[in-house]
């Protein structure tokens, strides 16, 4: 992670994985993009973003990532 680092913020903010996906990136001088709640694990939406805000990290959890990949 450095200053270009564009994070995709997967994690709820009360969940235990949300301090890496915002601080993560934070600390290294790079920026979070975290998606409207309305966006929820919709693999099709999260490409989208990706392209769009041109995003070059993201952490997800096993079950998101078993969406995103299928």
């Amino acid at each position: 992670m450095d200053s270009n680092t564009r994070h995709l913020a997967t994690a709820a903010l009360h969940f235990d994985m949300s301090v890496f996906d915002v601080f993560g990136p934070l600390l290294h001088g790079g920026s979070v993009v975290i998606p409207e709640y309305a966006v929820g694990p919709i693999p099709e939406t999260w490409l989208e973003l990706q392209r769009e805000l041109r995003l070059i990290f993201g952490h997800v959890f096993q079950l998101l990532w078993n969406l995103y990949v299928a």
